[in-house]
């Protein structure tokens, strides 16, 4: 009889180890396999994210950067509301080369002979300016070198230039310039 109860206390332990095995620990390493896999990639995604920090600041020069280049051609560019200022800058480039603006054309007035082609590229638009001055050649020479070469973008699309016989020192000058803007 000793061996019979071996025996089923022998099964009865099997029988609770394998229950034990099926419906505990075989859960539990499925759950650890799945654990692991989250691990693994939340070790990847902490990699990346600290790869990206060294980056961050190099990234931050690079946006400060672009703001400056940004607020950079909003003066080389202006907009089509910052006519005024445009004109204004136009007339203080006149009056330190001494050259006297006698009037201003607006796009649309200017003559048939020196009208151009309106250019459209992408947000930017050419704006073309005419105007009727007077002043010496070397003067009027600084002019356009001093126009060319401010902070905005001019560049001398038709000139005319006539002899005053009033006075040989001074000519009449027809002009236009274009600029772009936004």
């Amino acid at each position: 009889m000793g061996k019979k109860v071996w025996l089923l206390a022998g099964s009865v332990t099997l029988f609770v180890l394998m229950g034990y095995m099926k419906f505990f620990l075989g859960p539990a390493l499925q759950k650890g396999g799945r654990l692991g896999s989250e691990v693994k990639d939340l070790k990847q995604h902490l990699m990346s994210t600290q790869a990206s920090l060294v980056k961050l600041p190099q990234m931050e020069k690079e946006i400060v950067r672009l703001r400056q280049k940004s607020e950079a051609s909003k003066v080389r560019f202006p907009s089509k509301t910052e006519l005024p200022e445009l004109l204004e800058h136009l007339s203080e480039v006149a009056e330190s080369s001494d050259v006297k603006i006698v009037e201003i054309l607006p796009a649309n007035m200017i003559p048939a002979p020196m009208k151009m082609e309106k250019v459209v590229q992408g947000a930017y638009e050419e704006l073309p300016i005419a105007f009727t001055a007077k002043s010496g050649y070397h003067e009027l020479g600084s002019f356009i070198n001093r126009l060319e070469n401010s902070e905005r973008i001019f560049t001398v699309k038709d000139i005319e230039i006539k002899a005053d016989p009033s006075d040989p020192k001074r000519h009449h000058i027809r002009l236009v310039v274009a600029t772009f803007v936004r």
